[in-house]
């Protein structure tokens, strides 16, 4: 991310694991909720604002940098979303899973395909169309297998600065799901020639994963805090 050493920074959608950039949190959900991974909870850490993302209660550009991870594919209505990130800051970073993970396991609270084609997002609105889930995803190990081995295939990032330009499509294109559906069977074929852990060897790999993640971010907050700041 190009964040300034001044920047101030506003984090949409922070959760559960806020990034240790981010000055300011916002969230519209202050519970539990399905739109967060099951059993977190919201992390207040530093100031935060409840607040929906397509109707934010800052002046405008309030903000440098304003982070939205995986917050796009959520939102009613992303125009006005992006509009209002635009309007309350002059740069900032989106990151989001891409239509072949969409594709690859079902996430109802995911209302949007996202792409990042070079400067240009596209959003394609999911139809009844994009309801088939691929019944082997349901095993959690092959998920994991994917996500820890394809990663650069099924997370996508995309940084602006000044302007968002943006397509939004409310159907999939013709052709765009069977595009879909073949990449997703070479990658079942990719996934089914590796050798399946034990679920208990697996779970722990998990847990690891995610100490390693927040041991991250809490570095990358000294770093911050210590030469940045």
């Amino acid at each position: 991310m190009r964040i300034g050493n001044n920047d101030l920074v506003l984090e949409v959608g922070s959760g559960d694991m806020p990034y240790p950039r981010s000055d300011i949190l916002c969230d519209r959900y202050l519970g539990r909720t399905s739109h967060r991974r099951p059993n977190s909870r919201l992390i207040i850490d530093r100031p935060m604002v409840i607040a929906d993302g397509e109707r934010f209660p800052f002046k405008t550009k309030a903000f440098d940098y304003v982070i939205a991870s995986h917050i796009l594919e959520h939102v009613d209505h992303p125009q006005q979303f992006l509009a209002e990130l635009q309007r309350v800051s002059s740069k900032g970073y989106l990151a989001f899973p891409s239509p072949l993970l969409e594709r690859f396991y079902e996430n109802k609270p995911h209302k949007w395909y996202c792409r990042a084609d070079g400067k240009k997002l596209t959003l394609i609105k999911k139809t009844t169309k994009s309801m088939k889930k691929w019944p082997t995803t349901s095993e959690a190990h092959i998920f994991s297998l994917v996500m820890r081995y394809f990663s650069e295939e099924c997370q996508l990032t995309f940084e602006w600065s000044k302007k968002i330009e943006f397509t939004i499509l409310d159907a999939e294109p013709a052709g765009f799901l069977e595009t879909l559906d073949r990449k997703t069977h070479n990658l079942m074929h990719k996934v089914g020639k590796m050798k399946t852990p034990h679920p208990v060897f697996l779970k722990m790999k998990d847990n690891l994963f995610n100490v390693r993640l927040k041991i991250a971010r809490s570095l990358e907050g000294l770093y911050w805090r210590t030469t940045q700041r």
